[in-house]
């Protein structure tokens, strides 16, 4: 009815019975109808000017009596309307103050998403894709300080070491049903005896782990992965099948898909809660995981050791060999416990990655990639597979400071001197879709610097890839995305309208609504993000920017500025008119005219101008006779015969 926003079966009733106790007796005559008059209709109204009949009409309706002198009724009714007034008031500052609590909740850190959310990947309750950044309500005031996604399957670590996950129908990265029946081939005879016995069970269609039912439309909102916690988790990965983390006293722990031996505990199955990897407690300490399609990647404290596990097709393992000896196929090419890689004795080793079938580490002699080489995605000129770990040659004398790897294509910022902590984008492999920021070129078989970034100065400090698109952070912590947008992934405008047409944009351009207030609630500055399979996520630290009011106050005052400085432009235009205006009555009225009308100039002829040396004497200019055509000076300055010129 007449506000919404109101109680219900309160303020918005007597609105309501009002205007009809109003209209019934007035019949057509519109009277005091407070839907035209707004959410201020009494104050606009003088109760003393009201009628008797009127005052009744509108006590009636609010429920009072309606006994009494025309003085009492008035007396009632505006008793009732300043009541109401009040309730108003007391109603819209709880409404204030709800919506105050809502926002410190938000600015003291969130999690936002965007893209596709067909399988609940965004986390926000439903189903729908969103094109630009919507926090995620249960990840509020957590503190999360890292974010991972792969595939449709996303991951969330809390400071405390708390991990949250959504999204991942069909992945078992959050122990959802079991991906891809079609595989039944491909798996070993105990694998297909393990997912025989989920079908019978009823598992293979909603494998209910410790986090809850996921079904056949995964996890719409994030929850807690209860079996980590208490275990002080300091690190994640999600992949598209399956996930990993390491805890603070540098145990693994896996879980999701690894009928291929991925979640490394030694068994081909689905593991559809978080496992220790009993297999490295042997006293090495695991700092970093890293998880692809059907591998994983290790990284040991001593920083000299990697160790990968999981399906070694095109070599991504990086072992050497693709097959286990003495073992049937297809099993053979199923390395189901840590394997340590050969190539990494002689470097340190700062970072792994790995993507969908290749590889890559960050050491402290460039960097390595191995796996497949299909598209030049590893960067070595050619389209070659590699077994083993490989410098890339070309970044050999660079330092790397950060690498992320997509499924045809490979990132990494490379630092510029004297910039420490930042550097250029350098992208190469396969980027149909735009993902590698290089304008029109779809395939670079060597690592290459963005032109476009360059162009815009740009010096990132990370970069994250999923498959079809990438988002990288600068140096001013601005984040900038590029790549597929069929789903609004990255979650701003594009800038051209060919970009539009073919959803995607091969120019990384700028994400808003970080740092700022957005809807009138401060959203922190980006500390973690990550992409998966068409959806964005991304995690900020608290707002500790401009308030509400304070942004205000800032807006009021420009405004205030911009209007005074507009005054003043004008005054100065209206100035220099009326400064036109009297020169141009001077020289009407100090030029003599002859009997037809024609302006005499004679009288001026062979007088030179006092004030420069140049002027061979006056000649009106045509279209200003007050002016000299030669030294471009008044008339009124050529009053001395040339010989006496200053």
């Amino acid at each position: 009815m007449a506000d919404q926003r109101l109680k219900p079966g309160t303020l918005a009733d007597k609105r309501s019975e009002l205007t009809a106790g109003l209209t019934s007796i007035r019949g057509s005559e519109k009277v005091y109808n407070e839907e035209d008059e707004g959410e201020d209709y009494w104050a606009d109204i003088d109760v003393k000017r009201l009628r008797i009949r009127e005052l009744r009409a509108a006590l009636q309706a609010r429920g009072l009596s309606t006994k009494g002198n025309k003085r009492a009724l008035q007396v009632r009714l505006q008793q009732s309307v300043h009541e109401e007034k009040e309730e108003e008031l007391e109603y819209l500052a709880m409404v204030e103050a709800a919506r105050r609590a809502e926002a410190a909740l938000e600015e003291s850190g969130s999690v936002y998403t965007s893209g596709l959310n067909r399988k609940g990947q965004l986390g926000v309750g439903d189903r729908e894709s969103r094109d630009t950044f919507t926090v995620v309500k249960r990840l509020r005031g957590k503190g999360i300080v890292k974010v991972s996604a792969g595939g449709d399957v996303a991951l969330a670590l809390a400071e405390n070491g708390n991990v949250f996950t959504w999204g991942g129908v069909g992945t078992g990265g959050n122990m959802a049903k079991v991906k891809a029946a079609a595989e039944d081939g491909k798996l070993d005879a105990r694998a297909r005896r393990r997912k025989k016995q989920m079908e019978e069970s009823g598992e293979l269609e909603a494998v209910v782990g410790e986090i809850g039912d996921v079904g056949e439309d995964g996890l719409p909102e994030p929850r807690l992965i209860e079996p980590l916690q208490g275990e002080g988790i300091v690190t994640v990965s999600a992949g598209p099948n399956h996930c990993g983390a390491v805890s603070d006293g540098g145990d693994l722990y896996m879980w999701g898909d690894g009928t291929r031996g991925q979640c490394g505990t030694g068994r081909l199955a689905i593991e559809n809660s978080p496992v220790l990897v009993e297999a490295l407690q042997t006293g090495v300490v695991v700092t970093e995981v890293s998880v692809g399609q059907t591998h994983s990647m290790i990284l040991l404290e001593d920083d000299s050791e990697v160790m990968s596990f999981g399906f070694s097709n095109s070599g991504k393992l990086g072992l050497t060999t693709l097959e286990r000896k003495g073992v049937k196929p297809p099993a053979n090419k199923y390395f189901p416990t840590p394997t340590p890689l050969p190539g990494f004795r002689a470097v340190k080793v700062l970072r792994v990655a790995c993507s969908a079938n290749h590889s890559a580490a960050i050491t402290d002699h460039g960097l390595y990639t191995w796996g497949s080489g299909d598209g030049g995605r590893l960067g070595h000129g050619d389209h070659r597979d590699r077994f083993e770990p490989c410098r890339v040659d070309s970044l050999a004398n660079e330092i790397v400071i950060d690498l992320s790897l997509g499924f045809w294509h490979t990132a990494a910022v490379v630092q510029v001197p004297p910039c420490y902590n930042g550097g250029w984008l350098f992208t190469w492999g396969s980027g149909y879709h735009g993902q590698l920021a290089q304008g029109d070129t779809t395939c670079c078989v060597t690592p290459t610097a963005s032109r476009v970034c360059m162009d815009m100065r740009l010096l990132f400090v990370r970069v994250e890839c999923g498959p079809t698109h990438c988002m990288a952070l600068t140096i001013d912590n601005d984040l900038y995305s590029w790549g597929s947008n069929p789903h609004g992934e990255l979650a701003r405008e594009l800038q051209y309208e060919e970009d539009e047409e073919r959803e995607y944009s091969p120019i990384p351009g700028f994400v808003p609504g970080f740092n700022t207030i957005v809807d009138r609630v401060g959203r922190g500055s980006v500390i973690s993000f990550a992409c998966g399979r068409n959806f964005s996520v991304v995690a900020t630290a608290k707002y500790v920017g401009e308030t509400e009011e304070e942004v205000m106050l800032r807006e009021d005052d420009e405004a205030a500025k911009m209007e005074r400085e507009e005054r003043r432009i004008e005054r100065l235009r209206q100035k220099a008119a009326e400064e036109e205006r009297r020169a141009a009555k001077t020289a009407q009225e100090t030029i003599k005219t002859t009997d037809d009308g024609l302006v005499d100039l004679k009288q001026f002829e062979g007088m030179a101008c006092v004030s420069c040396e140049a002027c061979p004497g006056f000649e009106a200019n045509l279209f200003h006779p007050n002016q000299c055509k030669e030294c471009k000076h008044p008339r009124k300055y050529h009053i001395k015969p040339k010989k006496h010129a200053l």
